[in-house]
């Protein structure tokens, strides 16, 4: 499944957001998920990056945000009723698996 123009523009609000939120540099992010650090700029912009990546970064920013005590990201297209269809289609990392990297660069 890929998301229209619409989609990718809600998409990319949420996770900037989320990201703002978050308040992580990109550098941490990237080592925290063990990517370059394009890969997380490519995931954020949402327009032209692998679907998976989208979803890593989704999965960190939330893992961020719940090791505060604070209410994850809000995901209209990325919502986790949608995660084993997206894991089918794109092979996602495990959600816990990234809680644990996160945790570990915290």
């Amino acid at each position: 499944m890929s998301l229209d123009g619409e989609q990718r523009e809600r998409t990319r609000g949420e996770l900037a957001t989320a990201y703002e939120r978050a308040g992580w540099p990109v550098s941490r992010l990237a080592s925290a998920l063990n990517v370059g650090e394009d890969r997380v700029l490519a995931a954020l912009a949402v327009d032209g990056a692998q679907p998976a990546d989208v979803w890593l970064v989704r999965d960190a920013l939330d893992a961020v945000l719940r090791s505060r005590g604070e209410e994850p990201g809000t995901w209209t297209e990325l919502p986790e009723s949608a995660r084993a269809s997206a894991e089918g289609w794109f092979g996602l990392r495990d959600a816990g698996e990234v809680a644990r990297a996160v945790a570990a660069a915290d």
